[in-house]
């Protein structure tokens, strides 16, 4: 991958990969240690051409003062700002509506000897609970060890639920903060009640990071995760991997908890993948040339799909896709299918990809080199078709996503101006 940052690069494909761009923040409580340059926010010229812009006739583009990200419920989406209010919003049909109702709850967190307290803005949207917080130093008493925490709250699974308790969890790294794809290292059974709080998970011979600050991987949960569970509770732990060395994404476990009793499950995961599948769960491991999948079902497992090559280098993952930078192909980690994705230009990168659900349409983010030089590009693959665009606007997108209209969406920054950020709704 590029290194340099003059080659920040946008490649769209539009296959079923949910966004797992990195997060930006543009301003604020953190930026970005390398600001980058504004792109454009005018319309770009109508063309199909290669190379081209995106055709403005298929492209609506708005300014928001906040990106807006997903919930997971539906069509229902939220913002945060840096100092942590929350907002709820409908979409329908290319148009984001506020959505009223949402209630608060102030928190407070005991972690290290050190308390971190948020406002918690909470809704109850389609039967389903959903709130978000945000902590911050610059904007909240110091606490030691914490500069930064987002918070969300959420149902427990349904074997776990109870009357008044929820999930209430944190992820203190801040550079995940827009970011759909975040990673709680601090997950809490949570009374809205009562206001109460209790560990989620055992935290029996937790041990410290080099700060002398407890493992923040040492229980984990992800959107994947808290979705594969039901009767049993899955989460991630990277306790008995070398912190110093190995972070939590790069190789992990899955422990299972069933009634009060946490196990480890499943060793040595790549990419904290877990996946609910056919009565068993889904994950991906190192194997001999490359990776591979594996379904386990009690302690049995069975390998589904082998791939050559490695995981971290040569693939990027959009929920359950993968997106091959070396060969331009899709595959479907689910059901092992694969698909050509059209690359025509063999100097062309991919750096960012989003897939659809059912694999359909895909967008990726990334640039073609050309001796010294890098020209940002963006690749859209719909209905088994595929163009290469270039536009200003790909070098700093972020979050590509799938609307549950089918539309695609992305954000970028917007300086010198009262509303900072921009984005596209592309109909493909």
């Amino acid at each position: 991958m590029k290194k340099n940052s003059t080659a920040i690069t946008a490649i769209i494909v539009v296959i079923a990969l949910i966004a797992s761009a990195g997060a930006l923040w543009a301003g604020g409580a953190f930026s970005s240690e390398k600001k980058p340059a504004a792109p454009t926010t005018t319309a770009a010229p109508v063309s199909d051409s290669k190379d081209s812009p995106l055709p403005s006739a298929s492209a609506k583009t708005e300014k928001a003062a906040l990106p807006m990200l997903s919930t997971g419920l539906g069509n229902l989406f939220y913002t945060c700002t840096n100092d942590g209010v929350v907002a709820f919003y409908g979409y329908s049909d290319g148009v984001f509506t506020a959505v009223d109702g949402a209630k608060t709850t102030d928190v407070s967190l005991t972690v290290n000897s050190s308390t971190v307290s948020a406002k918690i803005y909470y809704i109850n949207y389609e039967g389903k609970t959903i709130g978000y917080g945000l902590y911050t130093s610059q904007t909240a008493e110091p606490v030691y060890g914490y500069e930064y925490a987002f918070f969300k709250l959420c149902d427990l699974p349904q074997g776990y639920s109870a009357s008044g308790n929820y999930l209430l969890m944190f992820d203190s790294n801040k550079a995940d903060f827009n970011s759909e794809n975040k990673r709680y290292g601090e997950c809490f059974l949570y009374n809205l009640s009562t206001g109460k709080a209790s560990f989620a998970f055992k935290q029996n011979n937790r041990s410290f990071d080099l700060r002398g600050l407890y493992r923040a991987d040492f229980t984990v949960l992800t959107n994947e995760a808290i979705a594969a569970s039901g009767s049993t509770f899955y989460f991630l732990s990277g306790r008995f991997y070398d912190f110093t060395d190995a972070k939590l994404g790069d190789l992990c476990d899955v422990y299972a908890r069933s009634g009060s009793s946490d196990t480890r499950y499943i060793t040595g995961v790549l990419g904290q993948y877990i996946k609910s599948v056919n009565g068993g769960i889904l994950v991906i491991k190192p194997c001999s040339g490359g990776f591979e999948t594996l379904l386990y079902k009690g302690s049995s497992s069975e390998s589904t799909k082998k791939y050559t090559g490695d995981y971290y280098a040569d693939y990027i993952r959009s929920g359950d896709y993968l997106v091959s930078v070396k060969n331009g192909k899709i595959y479907n980690l689910v059901t092992g299918e694969e698909k050509a994705l059209g690359i025509s230009d063999a100097n062309f990168v991919p750096e960012v990809a989003c897939v659809t659900a059912d694999g359909s349409a895909a967008f990726v983010r990334g640039y073609v080199r050309s001796g010294d030089s890098f020209t940002d590009k963006a690749l859209v693959y719909s209905a088994g078709t595929a163009k290469i665009y270039a536009d200003e606007r790909f070098k700093n997108a972020s979050n590509p996503s799938f609307l549950p209209d089918g539309k695609l969406i992305y954000w970028y920054p917007v300086e010198n101006t009262a509303t900072p950020y921009a984005y596209d709704i592309v109909t493909l």
